[in-house]
């Protein structure tokens, strides 16, 4: 079962109710936090995983219901993986958690502030220049974040060398 973190707002415009409070799932390639922005009036979801905060864009049309919604999520997260050559790890790790999915809050501040700054980079980059969402993705990819630091990465880290740690874990046989 997939964890999907909303914000107050896009749970109001999903129709969602409440908000459970979860720890990070213990798949972490099943927990994403998911957050509404506009830029020129159209509005998007910033979609990233929880831990790792590997994220891409979708445009936030026809969101309701909340299967819809939740069926478009991992339709975007799929078709940026592929962009990435990462296919088999969505097949793997991400696809079948999403048969099933429950909406939560956010995990902590940590994670609410580094989206905050995925999402301002996401608008300047939507209002300077013309990329596409998977080119803005990749741009979020590379931003240097201290939430997600290794002790290694001397204070920051990437979302993508995070993704791939996890990645990189999950797939290393358990003693």
């Amino acid at each position: 079962m997939a964890i999907l973190r909303l914000t107050q707002e896009l749970a109001k415009k999903l129709g969602v109710k409440q908000l459970d409070q979860s720890l990070l799932h213990e798949n972490p390639l099943a927990d994403w936090s998911c957050r509404l922005f506009v830029v020129e009036r159209k509005k998007y979801v910033l979609i990233s995983n929880t831990k790792s905060l590997f994220s891409c864009v979708m445009p936030a049309k026809r969101l309701r219901p909340a299967s819809k919604f939740t069926e478009r999520l991992s339709n975007a997260i799929e078709e940026y993986m592929a962009t990435t050559g990462q296919n088999e790890v969505f097949e793997k790790w991400i696809a079948p958690s999403f048969e099933e999915a429950t909406f939560a809050k956010a995990l902590n501040r940590s994670i609410t502030g580094s989206m905050n700054e995925l999402n301002l980079s996401a608008v300047w980059t939507m209002q300077m220049e013309e990329w596409s969402l998977h080119q803005i993705a990749n741009s979020l990819n590379d931003f240097l974040l201290s939430s997600i630091a290794e002790k290694e990465d001397g204070g920051y880290g990437k979302p993508r060398e995070a993704f791939q740690r996890i990645v990189k874990q999950l797939e290393e046989p358990q003693e």
